[in-house]
């Protein structure tokens, strides 16, 4: 009670949150965090293991995708909402050159469209994928996104459950 009695004294001390542990005031603040440089370590996936990345053909999708074949000769199922006919010039040559990796590295790539709030639709090709590979799924990368510039004032509901959608399930 004395701790409260002086936060609504004192107008300094006004903060949208303090917290009183063991008689020490807290209150929230950003500080640089320091990263500790480590050597990396191996993702642990077995060559040619099956992989699933939604958003498979946006930027970090695709470079993801370029390092699983390339570091660990995986198996590749790439999902996104565009039909394959309707790619970017840019998503389809992106899309030719890791067939052309995952080729030469003797790995399956696939790529589907469909939205992955469809869990029924989702979990079909997911299965289809495992029994393709003759294994289950070693990884899922959830990288799908939609471009939109907007700030959360200016979403509305169904704004909100197109980009949430899938993330809310």
């Amino acid at each position: 009670a004395r701790w409260l009695r002086a936060e609504l004294a004192d107008p300094s001390r006004r903060e949208p949150e303090v917290a009183w542990r063991d008689g020490q005031r807290l209150v929230p603040r950003l500080t640089r965090l320091e990263l500790v440089s480590r050597t990396p370590q191996p993702l642990p996936l077995r060559p040619g293991a099956p992989v699933l990345i939604t958003g498979g053909l946006g930027g970090i999708g695709r470079e993801l995708a370029r390092a699983m074949l390339e570091r660990h000769g995986c198996s590749l199922l790439l999902l996104g909402r565009t039909p394959p006919g309707e790619l970017s010039k840019e998503r389809a040559a992106a899309l030719a050159g890791l067939a052309q990796r995952a080729a030469s590295c003797d790995a399956r790539l696939e790529y589907a469209s469909l939205d992955v709030a469809d869990e029924v639709t989702l979990e079909a090709y997911a299965q289809a994928f495992e029994r393709a590979c003759g294994q289950p799924l070693a990884a899922l990368f959830h990288l799908a996104a939609l471009p939109r510039e907007r700030t959360l004032e200016q979403e509305d509901g169904a704004g909100l459950a197109l980009l949430l959608g899938a993330r809310l399930r």
